[in-house]
């Protein structure tokens, strides 16, 4: 399983890196052109201020990238980094983080390593604990749906929340698996089997 995690580590600071130099300084003649050609790229380095160790990115309605790392959460303006600083007795429930969401609704979750979710809405904190249904395990992405509902896939099943209550997704939801690697479209992925699944909804 420590192998597992660790090319799960690899590829997502990859592909983070990858994406924050396409997303981070998109020009609007992006919208119109196709390929790289239509992108300013720039990097940035610890120097710069940028974090070590990404796991996940999110882009809020503002603008604002959000990076999710092993040693905390951080945001960028495009300028600047920062790290984000949670409200005094509300912190976040691990600083090593793995999966970003922002929502349709402008709230970012965040899922952890150890498991568990917490969620953003205007600069408040909530906190999800691990639980029988809630990732108690590595969150490997959080994805919305076309109905607003919040799925996620952990290394101790697939999750879902319906903005009430936690649900862990099982067999009669249409998924019999012990884990789920990803979620893309109404399909969730076991690496395991080499199945994909299609979601209940």
């Amino acid at each position: 399983m420590s192998s597992v995690i660790a090319t799960a580590r690899r590829w997502a600071t990859l592909s983070c890196l990858t994406c924050v130099l396409l997303l981070a300084h998109m020009e609007p003649a992006a919208a119109t052109s196709s390929g790289l050609a239509a992108y300013h790229r720039s990097t940035w380095s610890q120097q710069d201020g940028a974090p070590p160790d990404i796991w996940a990115l999110a882009q809020d309605p503002g603008g604002t990238l959000w990076l999710g790392t092993g040693i905390g959460l951080y945001r960028f303006d495009g300028i600047h980094f920062e790290r984000y600083n949670a409200p005094q007795g509300n912190g976040l429930a691990s600083s090593n983080i793995t999966a970003l969401l922002a929502d349709s609704r402008g709230r970012l979750w965040i899922g952890f390593y150890p498991g568990g979710i917490s969620v953003l809405e205007a600069g408040r904190l909530k906190h999800y604990p691990p639980s029988p249904v809630v990732p108690a395990g590595l969150v490997m992405r959080i994805a919305e749906d076309r109905a607003g509902d919040i799925w996620v896939p952990s290394f101790t099943g697939l999750y879902r929340f319906d903005g009430d209550r936690w649900q862990r997704a099982g067999a009669g939801m249409g998924f019999p698996y012990r884990y789920a690697d990803d979620v893309l479209g109404g399909m969730a992925f076991n690496t395991t089997t080499g199945r994909a699944t299609r979601r209940a909804t």
